[in-house]
């Protein structure tokens, strides 16, 4: 297996595992936050669902812009996709055109530099491991928030 069609594979059963983790939450506590500095699963399932078209010139044109009012407009308007059904619909479509990207890259495409503000310098290969990596972070922190909710409702 090439190492593009083994991150499709780890990414593609990433995304069963985080909407198996949002299924886990009561429906009713999708929107639940721990405190004013924390997200509910739904506000972390439509940042994952939303990210890739959002972030796709770092893919595209191999360039990552950013600015405050970019973050404004994409916190706003991801805001719009609210059912769970939905959200995995739009993430696992917006995760089958990246892979479509990256099937079509050449080994000399995947250790291409991206231009970024950020310090670190990063690839192509690099890149594509965002979805992976952003999905389990936020599976664990909806597992967290399965945790606290079980022991909210003990001490009820």
């Amino acid at each position: 297996m090439k190492v593009v069609e083994f991150l499709i594979h780890q990414t593609e059963s990433q995304i069963d595992k985080l909407f198996a983790a949002a299924r886990a939450i009561p429906a009713d506590k999708l929107d639940w936050e721990a405190s004013s500095e924390s997200r509910s699963v739904r506000c972390q399932l439509q940042e994952v669902a939303t990210a890739i078209d959002q972030f796709w010139g770092m893919y595209a044109d191999r360039k990552l812009e950013w600015s405050p009012e970019k973050t404004e407009l994409w916190l706003t308007e991801r805001k719009s996709i609210v059912e769970l059904d939905e959200l995995e619909a739009t993430t696992r479509a917006q995760f089958a055109r990246l892979s479509e990207f990256a099937r079509a890259l050449s080994e000399e495409d995947l250790t291409a530099t991206i231009e970024s503000p950020m310090p670190t310098p990063w690839s192509m290969a690099d890149i594509l491991t965002y979805p992976l990596w952003n999905m389990a972070y936020h599976e664990g922190q909806i597992n967290f928030i399965s945790a606290l909710l079980k022991a909210e409702a003990k001490n009820v």
